[in-house]
């Protein structure tokens, strides 16, 4: 791990949470109603991927539900799906991480390449652009957002779930994973039933817009 990134471990991690008005059990929560609903999905039935994608899409809905009343916002940065707190400093989305997501001994990345949106927002925190040149509606979306936008990056397997939320600082310019990190709250581990996940998905921030290189 890079020594210049902040881990706090699990056993720590609540009492960092609850400085951005967040609890290891609200996230939990919202990670265990989402892979509810990847049990529900018939393999042979369903598409392949569908299991993995309502995890995504029901750990964000579960996140915002809990939020909401805590006068959190629902926000849609770009493409890039996230909750919002109130002073506007702190967004957090949900992807999927690698196997190292929740081990405080590894650096983990996110599983998949990343859209435009993620890629500006990871680059925010970072205060620059780097080498990527985006689609103007990306940019308009972004234009004038200052908070930290966070990601809750989830890595699950037949028997247990890991977890943490982190804040990116840089990502690789030939895979576009998010693949270095200010701070990783690293988050309790959650053991599962057993029961087979099938293929993981992750939010989809870039299906309508490009992204390329700068040219040097």
């Amino acid at each position: 791990m890079n020594s210049s990134t902040v881990c706090v471990p699990p056993g720590d991690a609540d009492a960092r949470l609850a400085l951005l008005d967040l609890s290891v059990k609200s996230l939990h929560e919202a990670i265990e109603f989402g892979d509810g609903y990847r049990h529900e999905c018939e393999p042979g039935l369903d598409p392949a991927a569908l299991g993995g994608f309502m995890h995504w899409g029901k750990t964000v809905r579960r996140l915002r539900e809990l939020l909401i009343p805590r006068l959190w916002r629902a926000a849609n940065d770009g493409g890039l799906e996230t909750v919002v707190n109130e002073a506007e400093t702190v967004a957090i989305a949900v992807c999927a991480g690698d196997e190292a997501t929740g081990n405080p001994e590894r650096s983990p990345q996110t599983r998949y390449p990343r859209g435009p949106a993620s890629i500006i927002a990871a680059l925010r925190n970072n205060n620059g652009q780097g080498k990527f040149v985006f689609d103007d509606r990306v940019l308009r979306a972004s234009q004038g957002l200052k908070r930290n936008t966070w990601m809750l990056l989830v890595c699950a397997t037949e028997h247990e779930i890991r977890a943490e939320l982190s804040l990116p600082r840089s990502l690789s310019e030939t895979s576009r994973k998010i693949v270095g990190w200010h701070e990783r709250i690293v988050l309790p581990t959650i053991i599962r039933d057993g029961k087979p996940i099938g293929p993981t998905a992750d939010d989809e921030d870039d299906i309508e817009f490009d992204v390329k290189r700068k040219a040097n």
